[in-house]
C-alpha cells in the first residue's frame, strides 16, 4: 500500500486504515487450500469482525480472487491477511487484476502537492510528509 493510499484512506475519506501492516501468503495448491490457512491464521490471532472478505467465492469485477481477513496482533495492532493460490496471484500481479494496470503512477505526488499534507491532522503531519519528502 502506498503512503498516498493511506493518507487518502485516513484523512481524505475518514476511514480506520486496517492495512498499514499486511501479510501476503501464496498458496501452493487450492483455494481449499487457502481457507485452511485461514484457519490456521485464526488459531493464531482473533479476527476482527466485519473485515473478512471472500473474494475466491465472489471474485472481483476485474477478476481478482483471494482471501482477506484481518486479525489482531499481540498489542491491538491490526494486520490484514491476503490469501491465494500461485494462479491467482499471478493474475493480480500481472494479469487482468492488476494493480500496476489501472493504479500505476496514480500515486505519484508532485512535490507541490506536498503543501498539502499540513491540512493533515497532526497525528499523520509529520511522518507522511518526512516520508514523502525524502522519497520524491
Amino acid at each position: 500500500k502506498s503512503l498516498w493510499s493511506t493518507f487518502h484512506k485516513a484523512v481524505v475519506r475518514e476511514r480506520q486504515v486496517h492495512d498499514v501492516l499486511a501479510l501476503r501468503v501464496v498458496v501452493r495448491g487450492d483455494e481449499a487450500d487457502c481457507m485452511r490457512v485461514l484457519a490456521a491464521v485464526r488459531r493464531s490471532w482473533p479476527s476482527v469482525g466485519g473485515r473478512f472478505k471472500d473474494y475466491q467465492a465472489k471474485p472481483k469485477q476485474n477478476g481478482y480472487q483471494a482471501v482477506h481477513d484481518t486479525v489482531l496482533l499481540p498489542g491491538g495492532r491490526p494486520m490484514e491477511i491476503q490469501i491465494r493460490t500461485e494462479a491467482q496471484h499471478m493474475r493480480a500481479e500481472y494479469g487482468t487484476a492488476s494493480h500496476r494496470r489501472y493504479k500505476g503512477a496514480a500515486y505519484a505526488l508532485p512535490r507541490t502537492m506536498l503543501a498539502g499534507v499540513g491540512a493533515a491532522p497532526a497525528p499523520f503531519r509529520r511522518p507522511l510528509f518526512q516520508r514523502w519528502a525524502y522519497s520524491s
